[in-house]
């Protein structure tokens, strides 16, 4: 009787579990410990769920991290076109973001302190694109209009 084959069984079994929660470890431990989700997306159009409407149709490489519970988001992506200035206006920057995403800019190490307020979102430039996050304190009501105003420096 040969007894070999089950224990080859069980090693081949025991790596590939290894190597799948290892894959998973990052997802795993940020929806376990930060209680955040990552998602990604190609562009503006394979977005899910509700896009907030400061994205740029032309939005591409895609980030957003969202608190579990829902109160916190930073979405990261690459972008050409500016803001829609009927949706945002330029202010002083009073807030950041409380979900951080690898390869956003450090929004206290930025030149000036000038982003765009878009309703429910503080969006700041980034090297290829757009930086936003919510909850905000930003006062959209008290900055000028974005048409009017001189941009934050792409």
């Amino acid at each position: 009787m040969n007894t070999a084959p089950l224990p080859r069984t069980i090693l081949t079994t025991m790596a590939a579990l290894l190597v799948a929660s290892t894959l998973a470890g990052c997802t795993m431990t940020n929806d376990a410990v930060y209680k955040t989700r990552t998602t990604t997306f190609d562009s503006h159009d394979s977005m899910a769920g509700d896009i907030p409407g400061w994205i740029p149709t032309d939005a591409t490489a895609i980030t957003r991290v969202q608190a579990r519970d829902g109160d916190a988001t930073s979405i990261l992506l690459t972008s050409a076109e500016e803001p829609d200035a009927d949706l945002c206006t330029t202010t002083p920057r009073l807030s950041a973001p409380t979900m951080q995403i690898a390869g956003a800019p450090d929004v206290y190490g930025t030149d000036g302190d000038t982003v765009f307020s878009c309703g429910d979102w503080t969006v700041m430039v980034s090297p290829d694109g757009w930086y936003g996050w919510t909850p905000v304190t930003e006062d959209p009501a008290a900055a000028p209009p974005a048409a009017t105003a001189s941009s934050p420096a792409r």
